[in-house]
């Protein structure tokens, strides 16, 4: 079975196949598999994402006698019974990528096709420029979307995008957000602290990742032939041993555990600790923090200034799985920790 795209909801795996087929499952390992047919056509899932108590697909359709296709949208509460949107776009094209955040659907794809929603069902263009964007990522309160050319795009809310520039020509297929910075790899690897001033990497042993996502304080890529990549600054990337040499086409952090799905294969990691928080001073006054955690969970921040009482300073849950904080008092010692109940 090919899987095309991984994803998870609020207690839930779903995978997508290029056949139509959905995987569900409660806690990655037992698998739940149904087929959910297009009754018509070919469907190319190429990416998911929830929100909202919403999966979203995206991807495209084709025909069997291949005289008509295009890209399609397709949304499900449960995973299993699918609704097809038209939203149409250029025939033999494909939407490549979809994020949630803020309350927003952003879809990606096709040269002039930006699509955003609020629900996943209802969908308004965008305007966007000629270059294919191929991926699109949701994190520090900004959509990021990334493509053909070196093209980057940032949004602030799904509508208004400014387009940054990233001094590069080069292929930029894949964007995550991390707690300190974004990420975009290709042809060449581009990380930022703001998504607006971009820095050319010299990565050491990054490979062709196809996708990438963040958790548990590090990246994790996989590409064609097995690969599993992993960095937590850019700079430095260690190959995982996957076990195959299958393409994997897509990963997703869930429950403490980094999965991945491809062809032929749906691999979970060992669980880690998603839970971690980094601090840095700003104009040598106040903190900033940043905490990442596990989606949809509450976390605590505390501080003490003898690692011996600790009080509750802040709270914190969201749908992404990360938060910034500013402690605007100054003490002359101070420590922070993040604490999940």
């Amino acid at each position: 079975m090919q899987w095309m795209a991984i994803e998870a909801g609020n207690d839930f795996l779903l995978t997508r196949s290029f056949e139509s087929w959905s995987g569900v499952s409660t806690a990655g390992a037992n698998w739940t598999f149904v087929n959910s047919p297009l009754q018509c056509c070919w469907g190319w899932v190429t990416d998911l994402a929830f929100g909202q108590g919403t999966f979203v697909a995206v991807g495209g359709i084709t025909f069997p006698d291949l005289s008509r296709g295009g890209p399609e949208i397709w949304a499900s509460t449960n995973g299993i019974d699918w609704r097809r949107l038209f939203v149409g776009g250029p025939r033999e094209a494909l939407y490549n990528s979809v994020a949630f955040g803020s309350g927003t659907f952003v879809a990606v794809g096709p040269p002039r096709a930006l699509l955003t929603s609020g629900d996943g069902l209802t969908w308004q263009a965008r305007p966007a420029g000629d270059p294919v964007l191929l991926s699109v990522t949701y994190g520090k309160g900004r959509f990021v979307a990334v493509g053909n050319q070196g093209t980057i795009l940032t949004s602030d809310d799904g509508t208004n995008w400014v387009q940054r520039a990233s001094g590069t020509t080069a292929r930029l297929g894949a964007v995550a957000c991390g707690q300190a910075f974004f990420l975009a790899v290709g042809d060449v690897v581009l990380k930022s602290a703001d998504a607006e001033h971009w820095d050319l990497v010299q990565a050491s042993g990054v490979q062709s990742i196809k996708r990438i996502v963040f958790g548990a304080g590090q990246f994790v890529g996989v590409g064609a032939t097995g690969l599993i990549q992993s960095t937590t600054d850019g700079v430095t990337w260690t190959t995982r041993n996957s076990g195959t040499t299958n393409f994997l086409r897509d990963v997703v952090f869930h429950d403490g555990s980094f999965f991945a799905a491809g062809d032929d294969a749906i691999l979970q990691s060992e669980k880690v600790s998603p839970l971690h928080l980094s601090a840095r001073s700003e104009d040598n006054a106040h903190v900033r923090l940043t905490v990442t955690f596990e989606p949809r969970t509450n976390v605590r921040v505390q501080v003490s200034d003898d690692l011996i009482d600790w009080q509750d300073w802040n709270s914190i849950s969201s749908d992404t799985g990360m938060a910034e904080l500013v402690d605007q008092q100054t003490y002359e010692l101070k420590f922070y920790r993040a604490v999940a109940p």
